[in-house]
């Protein structure tokens, strides 16, 4: 019975000696081989590792060359971009219904046309005012048309036509004329004790008189207000110019008899 005791007591010293010795190893630093442990790190000078180049149909495939497509293969066409074609710039059209108030290139146009054939000076400002109108009626009146200032599309026409007449021409011309015209510095070639010597600025019946034949002859519009106005003045110069008198806008004797006679040209039509 001791015998047993006594090998109990030794197994158990002996096991409790076992784990000190253990516990010894496991702390001690000098044996820990964790504590040792180094990280590989490679060599400066090694090769740096790069994926290799993308393949359009993998390497070494039945025996031929990397890169290579297939003998069957057909590459797909080379796409080039259709450029987009740039739309052509429209040519600047006129008005056909230029008039007194318009403004723009038309304007500008028309009064260079104008400048060109003699019948308005200064500058083709682009404005459409009463020095213009007057010059369009001068060239329609020239030009054997409508003279009521507006542009239309005859008159358009006629601007741009080689044909058309300048002033210088039109003044010489006695093709339409009735009469001969006056010699240029304007002395009455008969005495008339009927008409008298009418100019701009004057008032009365007389000058309403001739505003209505002046009307009646197509020359002017409206009503006769007796007042030798801008208007008038006008009127009795396309009047002049058709007539073949000599063009002053003034209405002398000579200008008076031609205009009350049988022989009167009206204004032309379109």
């Amino acid at each position: 019975m001791m015998r047993r005791k006594g090998y109990t007591l030794l197994f158990a010293l002996g096991g409790a000696l076992l784990l000190v010795l253990c516990v010894l190893i496991f702390t001690n630093p000098g044996n820990n081989n964790a504590s040792n442990f180094t990280p590989y790190t490679p060599p400066e000078d090694a090769v740096a590792m790069t994926p290799p180049p993308a393949q359009d149909f993998g390497g070494w495939v039945g025996g031929q060359q990397e890169n290579e497509p297939p003998e069957d293969h057909t590459p797909a066409p080379e796409y080039t971009p259709t450029p987009t074609p740039v739309p052509p710039t429209p040519e600047p059209t006129r008005s056909t219904a230029l008039r007194n108030g318009d403004e723009g290139t038309d304007v500008a146009y028309v009064q260079q046309r104008l400048r060109a054939l003699g019948y308005l000076s200064g500058s083709a400002d682009g404005i459409f005012g009463n020095n213009t109108e007057r010059a369009v009626k001068e060239f329609q009146m020239a030009n054997g048309l409508t003279a009521d200032g507006v542009v239309g599309n005859r008159t358009m026409a006629m601007l741009d036509s080689s044909s058309a007449k300048s002033k210088s021409a039109a003044v010489g011309d006695t093709s339409r004329a009735t009469a001969v015209p006056t010699p240029k510095n304007y002395t009455a070639s008969t005495p008339n004790a009927t008409y008298g010597y009418l100019a701009p600025g004057d008032r009365g019946s007389k000058v309403t008189n001739l505003q209505k034949r002046l009307i009646e002859l197509g020359y002017m519009s409206g009503s006769a207000s007796g007042n030798y106005d801008d208007a008038t003045e006008q009127a009795v110069r396309d009047f002049q110019a058709r007539n073949g008198q000599w063009v002053d806008g003034k209405a002398g004797p000579d200008t008076q008899t031609a205009l009350y006679g049988s022989g009167a040209l009206a204004a032309p039509r379109d």
